[in-house]
C-alpha cells in the first residue's frame, strides 16, 4: 500500500512519548517505617531510570530426537534496572541508599548491630528491607486528575520486592564546574506489573485489506436468553419422611 501522509499524521496526533516525563515513587521498606525515619523525597531527586525488561528462558532441545534443534522455553526472568539520583546539598539521598544496603547486609566492620538484628556481615530477612517501586509515564497530554500523579500517569511501572543491591561510584572531577553530582543505583525485584492508566483515544486508520472494527456503542445488542425458573419446570415431590 502507497505512502499516505495524512495517515501517518492521524496515527500520531497524540505525539509521542519522551523519555523525560516520567516520575519515580519508592515506597518506605520497613526498616523505615519502624525507625521513624523520614526518608528523602527521591521522587524529584530521580534523574533517570530504566524501565523493567522481561526475557523468555530457553534450552535447545531436539524434538524427535534428531532433526532440527529448536528453542524450548521452560521459565521466565526479569531484568535489574538502573536509576540515577542527584545528590542534594546535605547529602540525605546517597546516605539513604548507604544506609538502605546496610540494612540488607551489615558492612560494619565490628559487631555493632543494626536496626533488622543483624551483625556484621550477616544478611536481614527479606521482608525488612525490600519494597514497592512506581515509575509512572505521562505524555504531553495527560488525561484524568491533573492533582494525582496516579491519575495523569499513562502507564505505571510497579516492581514488588525491589531493593537495591550495589551503588556506583560517583565520580568527582575539578573539570566538573557547575554539574551536579549524580549516583547510579540498580534495583533487583521479584515480579512486576505494568497497568495503563489512561491510553488517549485517537481516531482508526481504515487500511484496505485490513476490516475496520466497528464502534461498539453502535453495535445492535442482542437480549440474552434468561433461563426459565426451575420450580416451574420440574414437577416437585413431597420429601420422604424416614419413620
Amino acid at each position: 500500500m502507497a505512502f499516505n501522509i495524512e495517515d501517518f499524521k492521524v496515527s500520531t496526533e497524540m505525539g509521542f512519548l519522551k523519555p523525560s516525563n516520567f516520575i519515580v515513587y519508592i515506597y518506605p521498606p520497613k526498616w523505615v517505617t519502624r525507625a521513624g525515619v523520614e526518608p528523602p523525597d527521591l521522587a524529584y531527586l530521580a534523574a533517570a531510570a530504566s524501565l523493567p525488561g522481561i526475557q523468555i528462558l530457553t534450552q535447545e532441545s531436539k524434538i524427535y530426537g534428531q532433526g532440527p534443534t529448536v528453542k524450548m522455553a521452560y521459565d521466565i526472568a526479569t531484568t535489574d534496572i538502573t536509576m540515577t539520583f542527584y545528590v542534594d546539598a546535605s547529602g540525605i539521598s546517597i546516605n539513604y541508599f548507604y544506609e538502605w544496603l546496610r540494612n540488607v547486609v551489615n558492612l560494619s566492620h565490628d559487631q555493632e548491630q543494626v536496626r533488622s538484628g543483624a551483625f556484621s556481615n550477616q544478611v536481614a530477612y527479606k521482608s525488612w528491607y525490600s519494597t514497592k517501586i512506581d515509575i509512572m509515564l505521562f505524555n504531553d497530554k495527560p488525561g484524568g486528575d491533573p492533582n494525582s500523579p496516579q491519575d495523569a500517569a499513562l502507564a505505571i511501572y510497579t516492581l514488588f520486592d525491589a531493593y537495591p543491591i550495589s551503588i556506583a561510584e560517583p565520580s568527582l572531577s575539578w573539570q566538573s564546574g557547575n554539574e551536579i553530582l549524580q549516583f547510579s543505583v540498580t534495583f533487583t525485584y521479584r515480579s512486576f506489573e505494568r497497568t495503563v492508566v489512561n491510553l488517549p483515544k485517537t481516531r482508526s486508520i481504515n487500511i484496505p485489506g485490513i476490516p475496520t472494527p466497528p464502534d461498539v456503542e453502535n453495535v445492535p445488542q442482542r437480549p440474552i436468553p434468561v433461563p426459565p425458573v426451575l420450580a416451574n419446570q420440574v414437577p416437585s415431590k413431597p420429601i420422604p419422611v424416614p419413620p
